[in-house]
């Protein structure tokens, strides 16, 4: 496989460099990107969860698990902060 630029890892700072590389600006080319995992096995980190905040009908809406309208924080104290 040939590629201008390899990014080992797909974790969240891998796939936002990959995204951001394949949508180039107006009038210029999008280089050839390869994205390197290494194979499932023991010495593999462990799956990882992401989350983020945003408005409902985002870009990313299709590839959801799951979703909360609502969060909870709670102080050393105890007392909850609910947003």
């Amino acid at each position: 496989m040939d590629a201008e630029i390899v990014i080992v890892g797909a974790g969240a700072a891998g796939l936002s460099l990959a995204h951001h590389l394949c949508a180039p600006p107006p009038g210029a080319r999008a280089p050839s990107v390869a994205l390197v995992e290494p194979p499932p096995g023991p010495r593999s980190p462990a799956v990882r969860t992401w989350c983020h905040w945003g408005p409902p009908d985002g870009p990313y809406d299709a590839v959801l698990t799951a979703s909360w309208d609502r969060l909870r924080v709670r102080d050393r104290a105890g007392r909850a902060s609910v947003g």
